[in-house]
């Protein structure tokens, strides 16, 4: 009785499959869940030009907790939540740093 769309990304060796339920409807989520809770809470994606990502996805709606910072010894990174309230990392690896290894 399930009706949904799915799409699968794929890059070298990582898939990831998105899904989106028409039905069965769900149950409605708390979008400022603390990310300490149970569940996935938080993704974390490697972006190459991480200025232009922030101001497009903020563009579409988006909020983030702050404009990219610098990370030491990793590049440059945000954080954001999408409509469902999900934490999304934005990093920029710096070519230089222990992450580009």
């Amino acid at each position: 009785g399930a009706s949904y769309r799915v799409a699968m990304l794929k890059a070298s060796n990582v898939s990831l499959e998105l899904f989106e339920f028409a039905a069965p409807p769900g149950k409605a989520g708390d979008p400022q869940r603390p990310v300490c809770d149970a569940g996935i809470t938080h993704i974390c994606l490697s972006v190459s030009d991480i200025q232009y990502e922030y101001a497009r996805l903020k563009e579409g709606g988006m909020t983030f907790h702050c404009p990219p910072q610098k990370r030491p010894g990793a590049g440059l990174a945000t954080y954001g939540r999408d409509p469902d309230g999900n934490v999304i990392e934005l990093i920029e690896i710096d070519p230089e740093s222990v992450l580009a290894q």
